[in-house]
């Protein structure tokens, strides 16, 4: 997947597969990640959609986005952190969250 390939090139930090920084995110601090099983996910929020490179996606388009990001990590990956602002606000926001 060259997607995926270039997704890892630009967004993950500090090369851990479990850091995803948007590159929309501009002078984002180094982060670490101690929990192997978490996907750290930072991006910019508004009520239930995260701007993904360059472009706003829905609850569906964001699990879409982050499950091969999940299953190239054979199963590590139990837990997801989104960092965004805004992004649970509001009954859309509420549902984007409660998406499994």
């Amino acid at each position: 997947m060259a997607w995926l390939e270039n997704i890892h090139a630009q967004n993950f930090t500090g090369g851990s597969s479990t850091i995803y920084v948007d590159s929309s995110v501009k002078d984002f601090p180094q982060i670490t990640n101690s929990a192997d099983n978490v996907l750290q996910f930072v991006s910019h929020g508004r009520h239930g959609e995260l701007l993904i490179d360059g472009a706003w996606k829905n609850a569906q388009e964001i699990a879409a986005f982050i499950k091969p990001l999940i299953d190239q990590e054979n199963g590590k990956i139990s837990h997801v952190n989104i960092y965004a602002c805004n992004f649970a606000r509001g009954a859309i926001g509420e549902e984007a969250v409660a998406i499994p």
